[in-house]
């Protein structure tokens, strides 16, 4: 509602009375407005109010058709969260059936780590196994291809000792220490191999480094030399178990030395695994295939010494193939021109029995001997010196000389004590250089100079009993043995017993009674193969060509005759003196291996 424009536009002006009028008639007019104004506002609210009331309204129809909704909704959540609350009864049920399942799991899982950890330690040791079998096997078919060496002086003694002299003399026995000399001779194929093969161990001194296993003597032999970070295997097990050949170069070299002549070289990392118990493994002896190794290193105080590391000579009981280790020794020391007999004093008070037994057995007699006590930075100094009191007095018992006892240290490099020569002045006096063949050459002569007096002896008592057996013939004739007649009379029972001289036709000649021994034994095994005839069946009246009687003791004294031309074979010289010519000859070729100008290609 509003004012029209006509009222609004009135003209007041016309009439003083309207003019006094006109104040209230705006006033009523602003009022009206307002009144106007406050309306319209009404009829906006009114409306307004009509339209939330329509949307209240749409709403809560909206609402209750969502409560209706929400009512089946909620029977169904209920129906829902009971389902959920038994689904969840039976998961805790689940849940603490799981829980004892976990644990077994878990068990196992456990158990399963533990199999791991042992199927890894397994591994390992397999993959050690492996590694030492590979190593194993390099070693023999590297050993076994092995480049031979081409020496004309190292092959024609190696075909002169095994194809001539050592078939010749299996045949004889003239000597009794063969087995010694056969030692040397193999001893020498070895140190010649060595000479045309390793140009730093020709004109060195010798010198063997032997005792009981886990003594030191490796430990000792490093002690020596220039570079303290080069040594030798060691260990508290049996260590060395291939002798090997130590001396001076200005550059270190291992190499392997096979049975047929071969050189082989050898890594450093296989030669410190060559332990007892790593050639045990091989299942057949190494040192068969491989016989001894040589290694060069610095050693500049003792340019001229050339060591040999040697097997303990009693490998305790590990029996099988290291049973070898004391004829190792033993062999070994032949070649030796001075020997150190090392003592460990970790685990001995002083020497021991079996140590002095195998000196006594096997160092050569002109060979020279020194005692090195080694470890003895274990033991108190005074303790030290009664050990070296008490080894000089053992040995003088067994009448052992030596050179000197020294009590060493080979971790400090330094000698304690010492007895007679000092360990430092003995090496000096060793590190000396040889004349290697000519030394050979005197080896040589020395053994076949023992064969040819041998071989004399041998012929002057076969001549001598040679002659004896021909006078007891002459006796026997002369005493009517052989002759039926006489038989009667001659006892030969008494005849044994009878003075050893006799005066023969051929003059005094002494009768041996062992040889007549001999002839009776030999006519009793006749006897005994006529054990059939029985002695009642022989009438003693019989005593013409033809009867029993006669035929017996015919055969009696062609038994006689044949076992006296037997021992009379046995004491041909002929024969002996053939063999002599023979082993004259080998030895003759021996000595021309050295003499000539041979050559060596390796």
């Amino acid at each position: 509602m509003e004012v029209s424009n006509e009222i609004k536009t009135f003209d007041f002006s016309a009439s003083p009375l309207l003019k006094t009028l006109l104040p209230s008639y705006r006033k009523i007019i602003g009022l009206y407005e307002d009144c106007v104004t406050e309306y319209n506002q009404v009829l906006t609210d009114r409306n307004e109010v009509k339209k939330l009331l329509s949307d209240f309204a749409s709403k809560t129809s909206s609402l209750e058709k969502s409560i209706v909704q929400k009512d089946l909704t909620l029977k169904d959540v209920n129906q829902r969260l009971s389902d959920s609350t038994s689904k969840a009864n039976t998961l805790e049920d689940s849940i603490v059936q799981k829980d004892l399942t976990l644990k077994e799991v878990e068990e196992k899982y456990n158990n399963l780590i533990i199999q791991l950890q042992k199927i890894e330690k397994e591994k390992m040791y397999l993959s050690q196994q492996f590694e030492e079998i590979n190593a194993r096997y390099q070693l023999v078919v590297t050993a076994l291809s092995a480049k031979l060496q081409e020496s004309d002086r190292y092959n024609n003694y190696r075909k002169l000792l095994h194809e001539r002299f050592l078939p010749f003399t299996n045949s004889i026995s003239v000597l009794k220490n063969e087995a010694e000399v056969v030692l040397k001779l193999r001893a020498i194929e070895d140190q010649l191999r060595l000479i045309e093969s390793l140009y730093h161990f020709k004109n060195k001194s010798v010198v063997a480094v032997s005792g009981g296993f886990s003594s030191g003597k490796s430990s000792f032999i490093s002690s020596l030399f220039t570079d303290a970070d080069i040594q030798l295997p060691i260990g508290v097990e049996p260590i060395t178990a291939i002798p090997t050949y130590v001396c001076h170069s200005s550059s270190r070299k291992i190499a392997g030395y096979n049975d047929k002549g071969g050189i082989v070289d050898i890594p450093p990392e296989l030669y410190s695994q060559l332990s007892h118990k790593f050639v045990e493994g091989f299942g057949f002896n190494l040192k068969e295939l491989l016989p001894f190794i040589a290694l060069e290193t610095p050693m500049e105080k003792y340019q001229d010494i050339s060591f040999i590391d040697l097997p303990g000579y009693n490998p305790g009981d590990r029996g099988g193939i290291t049973d070898a280790d004391e004829n190792t020794a033993s062999e070994f020391m032949q070649q030796a021109g001075a020997i150190f007999w090392v003592i460990g004093l970790d685990a001995n008070g002083t020497i021991s029995r079996a140590d002095i037994d195998f000196i006594y057995d096997n160092v050569p007699e002109k060979t020279k001997l020194y005692i090195v006590l080694n470890k003895a930075d274990l033991k108190p100094y005074s303790d030290v010196e009664i050990i070296i009191e008490s080894v000089a007095e053992m040995l003088d018992m067994d009448d052992i000389s030596y050179e000197g006892i020294s009590a060493y240290s080979s971790e400090m490099q330094e000698e304690i004590a010492f007895e007679k020569k000092s360990l430092f002045e003995i090496l000096s006096e060793w590190n000396t250089p040889i004349d290697s063949f000519e030394n050979i050459k005197v080896e040589i002569d020395t053994i076949f100079s023992d064969y040819e007096d041998a071989f004399f002896k041998v012929i002057k008592e076969n001549k001598d009993n040679f002659a004896t057996i021909r006078a007891l013939e002459l006796d026997l004739h002369e005493l009517g043995a052989f002759e039926i007649d006489q038989s009667d009379a001659f006892d030969i029972e008494k005849y044994r017993t009878r003075p050893k001289v006799k005066k023969t036709k051929t003059g005094t000649i002494g009768i041996n009674r062992s040889l007549m021994n001999m002839l009776g034994q030999s006519i009793q095994e006749k006897n005994i193969e006529d054990e059939e005839i029985n002695p009642k069946e022989i009438k003693p009246s019989l005593k013409h060509k033809g009867s029993t009687e006669y035929e017996l003791k015919l055969d009696k004294i062609n038994s006689i005759r044949k076992c006296l031309t037997d021992i009379k074979v046995n004491f041909n010289v002929s024969e002996k003196e053939a063999q002599l010519d023979v082993l004259m000859t080998i030895g003759d070729e021996f000595m021309s291996i050295f003499s000539s100008n041979q050559t060596s290609k390796s």
